[in-house]
């Protein structure tokens, strides 16, 4: 059956993103934990879509991971990808990096 091999490589490439859909999403935060030894970022910001209810409800526990294992500032934004909150998000990420340049 070759028409299954690319639908079932598919599934697997999409089930295997560490969306907050999935439960337990514990791979999310281990990503995430890797990405900032890697990286070694002077903060983390984390953008979440209004309309992604998961990534919302699961970025106070991202917050709390890059706080307790990492230490970085950590800033939430939540968007609409409108213009609308432009320059509100412009702000908070200047105010953000004016405590990681102290």
């Amino acid at each position: 059956m070759v028409h299954g091999i690319p639908v079932r490589a598919m599934t697997r490439r999409y089930l295997d993103i560490p969306c907050a859909c999935m439960t337990p999403n514990e791979r999310r935060l281990d990503s995430l934990s890797q990405m900032i030894e890697q990286f070694r970022p002077d903060a983390v910001i984390d953008f979440v879509l209004t309309a992604c209810h998961s990534y919302n409800v699961e970025s106070y526990k991202v917050g709390r991971h890059v706080n307790e294992k990492h230490g970085p500032p950590f800033l939430k934004i939540e968007s609409d990808y409108s213009d609308n909150d432009e320059g509100q998000i412009r702000t908070k990420v200047e105010a953000l990096f004016e405590m990681v340049a102290k």
